[in-house]
């Protein structure tokens, strides 16, 4: 899967925004978690998220890297560089405690679950 296409679905990206979410952005989509129902069925539960979620927190396959996928009062989504669980997956939280940048599939972002990217929707749901 490829969170810019999906998004995409519901609003046009910026050519800033594109690049923030494949870089690993913690991301908000204004859409009631329309996207997050949408996909429940197709991800693997994790165990453990240090992201806040009030729904269980899954994993994805992304085009690249691994997708995670949780809900608010919104979906939240951050492609990350690496799955869960792996040596990489260590080594990229190594870097994200070191630096305090997400790890994406194609760089590095300092949106964070502290400075999220917010995506409105132009769609009702």
């Amino acid at each position: 899967m490829d969170p810019v296409v999906e998004i995409s679905k519901i609003r046009v990206l910026q050519k800033e925004e594109i690049q923030e979410i494949r870089n690993g952005a913690y991301v908000i989509v204004k859409d009631n978690g329309y996207l997050y129902k949408s996909f429940l069925s197709q991800g693997v539960t994790r165990i453990w998220c240090e992201h806040t979620s009030t729904v269980p927190v899954y994993d994805l396959t992304g085009v690249v890297g691994n997708v995670l996928f949780g809900m608010n009062d919104d979906t939240w989504l951050q492609w990350e560089r690496s799955t869960c669980w792996s040596l990489r997956h260590a080594y990229d939280w190594c870097r994200f405690i070191c630096t305090q940048k997400n790890q994406g599939p194609y760089g590095e972002t300092d949106r964070t679950e502290q400075y999220p990217l917010i995506v409105d929707s132009v769609l009702q749901f």
